[in-house]
């Protein structure tokens, strides 16, 4: 049977470990968070221009239209 100090050193071990694989990672985690935000951020904008177009103008844009909307 295993004590609670040898059940307390094993787990604080494997935290350890686990700190340390976070550190060899965490530029491209962030990395890809930060990508990740330029793209919702570009669709939600992209999407805004669209509703705004469309309210404004009542009608539907042509297809330079929208190339100029989405180029934006």
């Amino acid at each position: 049977m295993i004590t609670k100090q040898a059940l307390g050193n094993i787990l604080f071990g494997m935290a350890d470990i686990l700190r340390d694989k976070v550190e060899d990672y965490k530029s491209y985690i962030l990395s890809l968070l930060f990508f990740k935000r330029l793209s919702d951020n570009y669709q939600w904008e992209t999407e805004d221009a669209k509703t705004h177009f469309f309210v404004e103008e009542a009608r539907e844009p042509s297809p330079r239209e929208l190339e100029v909307i989405t180029k934006k």
